[in-house]
């Protein structure tokens, strides 16, 4: 697909007829449905992390302020000094991990050990309190000053400096019954879905060589008979204890021998092996994803993403194998909406399929821009690159206005995910659309012991990609 081939379907079919809209880009609309606080957005989580991005490439220039007035974990005050004496870890430490660590680092969970108990968590604190002032964990990609997301999972600064206040002290225990438990969003029920997707084997993860993961997929025919329109979904996991991540996409059904021939590649086991991509149509067919701690998504009343009647449903699982290689057998409740919704979304890709990064180039870069020649309402964000990507950010601009819509300052390709904005964004016709990404591909940061080559688009594991998915209202337009 060529890159500007979805933008231009645009054009000839829908720019002649758009109106103008005076406003500047990236203004928020007003939309209660769409601020809804059981909405989630998945970002997901890995253990091995690229390099850091190249500081000289990694400006920002956006002004936007990011509110967490719509995570009910953040909105618990951490910092309790103005209410008991000194920082406890009753008091103050153990609801902090409650609310933001607990669904990973559980017992039996995907995080590499277990943050249950004052023992656990004081023999740990520095090593916490390490984590946290550098800004890896909680696992939360974005910039903090590009886009309001839904649910984001960083901290605020006042309970970033209560643990390590609470370590420099000794890290006291206190009294447990200073002990308040914290505001965590309860997990939605959604009834009974309207189809399960299902990998239908109990998959035993098999890690290429001294790997810890196994990224696998696995193809699920459908036959709905009429299109349907994915408005909400929910991930179960087999086992919570090496599921990392999990994506997944509607494929068209033109793809089945391409997918035959796939898990044709190892008659041993169901699925294959797709450690760079789903190696089937990464651009297309997007739903959405999961990562540990991540609840009921949904696109928010009267809204649906089109599942085509005959797709093949392609899901990616992330395995992590540092705590054990179980089976797994991963479902995802699907709920549709009752007839045609009255917002139907999709996602729209924007990839530059042009990128080049030489063989050695420890700075390389590649960007392009489009003009929409339309009025777009945009309610989220997916970026996407391989294992040489280092940061991913995208703009809009008009008039002399501009707006970050999404960055990742450290890309690490095993923490990705879409992240929806707590109020869509209303990006006007005329404006400018910037994808921009950074690579990294000096010797150094070669996977899986590569040496450097010259690296274009592909979905190839060891190729690359600058990609990223706008959901938007559906246009109608096939690509």
């Amino acid at each position: 697909m060529h890159k500007f081939l979805w933008i231009s379907l645009l054009a000839l079919s829908l720019g002649a007829c758009s109106s103008e809209d005076n406003s500047a880009p990236g203004t928020n609309a007003n939309n209660a449905t769409s601020n809804n606080s059981n909405g989630n957005t998945t970002s997901t989580t890995g253990n091995n992390t690229n390099g850091s991005s190249n500081n000289s490439n990694n400006s920002n220039s956006n002004n936007s302020n990011n509110s967490n007035s719509n995570n009910a974990t953040n909105n618990m005050t951490s910092n309790t000094n103005t209410m008991f004496a000194e920082v406890t870890y009753h008091n103050t430490i153990r609801p902090l991990l409650e609310a933001n660590c607990i669904s990973c680092h559980q017992t039996g969970g995907i995080g590499p050990f277990a943050l249950m108990d004052y023992a656990s968590v004081a023999g740990l604190g520095e090593l916490i309190a390490n984590t946290v002032e550098a800004g890896t964990m909680p696992p939360w990609p974005p910039d903090e000053d590009c886009g309001e997301f839904r649910d984001p999972r960083n901290l605020s600064p006042e309970q970033i400096m209560s643990i390590r206040e609470w370590v420099d002290n000794g890290k006291p225990e206190g009294d447990p019954s200073e002990y308040r438990a914290p505001q965590i969003a309860t997990a939605v029920d959604l009834g009974t879905p309207d189809y399960v997707v299902d990998i239908g084997t109990d998959y035993v993860p098999n890690p290429i060589g001294n790997r810890i993961d196994d990224y696998h997929c696995f193809a699920i025919p459908t036959s709905f008979g009429v299109d349907k329109f994915l408005t909400a979904y929910e991930t179960r996991p087999g086992n919570v204890g090496s599921v990392h991540h999990m994506l997944f996409w509607a494929v068209d059904p033109s793809n089945a021998p391409k997918i035959a021939m796939l898990e044709a590649e190892d008659d041993t086991t169901p699925g294959w092996e797709c450690y760079g991509g789903n190696r089937v149509d990464e651009v297309r067919g997007m739903l959405g994803g999961w990562v540990p701690g991540t609840a009921a998504v949904q696109y928010g009343q009267g809204r649906g993403i089109k599942i085509k009647k005959d797709a093949i449903i392609v899901v990616q699982i992330h395995y992590n194998t540092l705590n054990n290689s179980d089976p797994d057998r991963t479902k995802i409740d699907l709920h549709f909406t009752d007839g045609d919704p009255t917002e139907k979304l999709a996602m729209y890709p924007m990839p530059n399929q042009d990128l080049f990064v030489a063989a050695g180039d420890a700075n390389g870069y590649a960007n392009m821009d489009i003009t929409l020649p339309l009025n777009a309402k945009v309610y989220g964000v997916f970026p996407h690159m391989h294992q040489l990507g280092t940061r991913i950010r995208v703009k809009t601009s008009r008039a002399g206005n501009e707006q970050c819509l999404v960055d990742i300052p450290q890309w690490d390709f095993n923490w990705q995910g879409i992240y929806l904005y707590n109020n869509p964004i209303d990006v006007g016709l005329g404006s400018k659309l910037q994808l921009e990404c950074w690579y990294d591909n000096s010797p150094a940061n070669q996977p899986a012991g590569q040496m450097p080559r010259d690296v274009r688009w592909g979905e190839g594991t060891f190729d690359e990609m600058c990609l990223n998915y706008f959901i938007i209202k559906d246009l109608g337009i096939e690509f």
